[in-house]
């Protein structure tokens, strides 16, 4: 990890496998290049919430809503629903660690953020959680003004 930098924006791709990625203030000079991506198990991720980020001047948490639909109900019937409490985990991390701003976007996004950022999903689903987080990050960065568009700086 790298202490040498804040992270003032956290995105996450809630799951069994989470993804983080982490801005600093500038967001990178406004490039949108995070200091920081990695996906955490749940025992991993409960430790990069309550040890890695204490410290890290963080004011805003960006996560990916998750919502049981009507068809896909029924596959949840017995289960503790996992990314639910993910997410959960995630809101009692913003509490302890007095983070500003909680941004809850949907999963509807992800192909906008893709074509604004760049970086597409792969096709191995458990290497996809890290970008996930990045381009809902990428996406509320952007629509702040925070990270100067991907065409304008390809312009130079």
């Amino acid at each position: 990890m790298r202490p040498d930098y804040d992270w003032t924006y956290v995105a996450f791709d809630p799951g069994v496998t989470t993804g983080v990625s982490c801005w600093d203030a500038t967001c990178r000079d406004r490039t949108g290049q995070p200091v920081y991506v990695d996906q955490f198990n749940r025992d991993d991720l409960t430790a990069f919430l309550f040890t890695a980020l204490p410290g890290k001047n963080t004011k805003v948490f960006i996560y990916e809503g998750y919502t049981i639909l009507p068809h896909k109900a029924r596959a949840h019937i017995g289960s503790n629903v996992p990314t639910a409490e993910v997410i959960g985990e995630i809101k009692s991390a913003a509490k302890f660690l007095k983070v500003e701003t909680l941004i809850i976007q949907p999963a509807s996004i992800l192909s906008t953020a893709q074509k604004m950022s760049g970086l597409k999903l792969p096709t191995t689903h458990s290497k996809s959680h890290w970008i996930s987080a990045y381009n809902h990050g990428y996406y509320w960065l952007r629509g702040q003004n925070l990270i100067k568009s991907r065409l304008l700086r390809e312009e130079k």
